[in-house]
């Protein structure tokens, strides 16, 4: 009998802790998800996913991959645009060059990280049952 209630019992807290997993994996997605469809600065999006808590090692990769690779983009971005308003204002060309290019490399490093940002996001979303 005891062995039934504490069967039973272990049961329940495993149905909570799966649920509290899915929870999080939910609340993880979905910032991402956020962050990826923001038009514009993706700033208070990256701000939004970056103060998410998280217990399960695989979303907090996500997260930390998604931050990571979102946060150079947006800093490759604002340089990019930053530098061709200053090249259309005619400003001095020194270094512009050379700063042009960091930018650009930023962008291409950010692409790979984002693209590996939402292979974790799917297969956060397939392990836990999400939409």
């Amino acid at each position: 009998m005891l062995l039934l209630i504490a069967a039973a019992a272990q049961g329940g807290c495993d149905d909570e802790a799966r649920l509290a997993r899915r929870a999080e994996a939910e609340r993880i997605t979905h910032s991402v998800r956020e962050l990826r469809e923001a038009e514009g600065s993706k700033v208070s999006a990256l701000d939004r996913l970056r103060s998410q808590n998280c217990g399960d090692p695989k979303l907090c990769e996500l997260r930390d991959v998604c931050v990571d690779g979102y946060t150079q983009h947006q800093r490759g971005k604002d340089a990019t645009l930053a530098l061709s308003r200053g090249l259309s204002q005619d400003a001095a060309a020194d270094g512009a060059a050379l700063q042009l290019s960091l930018a650009e490399k930023d962008l291409r490093e950010a692409r790979v990280k984002t693209r590996r940002c939402a292979d974790l996001e799917a297969e956060a979303r397939r392990e836990h049952g999400l939409k």
